[in-house]
């Protein structure tokens, strides 16, 4: 008998964002498609964690969270201290969330709602970039979208 060589999952981290970016590293969780929904995000700079929390966002579907935690990384950095002197790097373990965002017309109409928020906040930064991770560098936002589920609360932390 012939046996197959085990194949080993590339191995992925996190890794902290660079000198003149803040970086949110965001996922979404649905119970359901559609169900109960929450959002987690983390944010960094230049490796020192300078704020997470998590919410309950209502009944949405999984594209709808991941969407929703991308507007949100985008509200909270325009409002914060960092965005005078930072560019903001969004990190999404969604494909379709980070395809959608850059490119807007490829999203189905019944995101569209959130894509063209997402546009308008766009355009009050002079850099950004959301970019696709896998979800095994995503673990501590990833965490933080399902907490609302073992907690029952939201979570807030902010350390700036």
């Amino acid at each position: 008998m012939c046996k197959k060589k085990a194949r080993d999952r590339p191995r992925f981290s996190w890794v902290p964002p660079s000198t003149g970016f803040i970086k949110f590293n965001v996922d979404g969780a649905s119970v359901g498609n559609p169900g109960p929904t929450g959002i987690g995000e983390v944010m960094c700079h230049v490796g020192k964690e300078l704020a997470r929390f998590s919410k309950l966002v209502g009944i949405e579907d999984s594209n709808v969270a991941e969407l929703m935690a991308i507007c949100e990384a985008f509200l909270i950095f325009i409002d914060s201290p960092f965005v005078s002197n930072n560019a903001l790097i969004v990190e999404s373990d969604s494909k379709n969330a980070v395809t959608w965002v850059n490119s807007s017309l490829l999203g189905p109409w019944r995101v569209l709602n959130f894509i063209n928020h997402i546009e308008c906040l766009k355009k009050k930064l002079r850099k950004w970039e959301v970019i696709h991770i896998f979800r095994e560098a995503n673990q501590a936002a990833d965490q933080l979208g399902t907490s609302w589920l073992r907690k029952g609360c939201h979570v807030l932390l902010i350390r700036w």
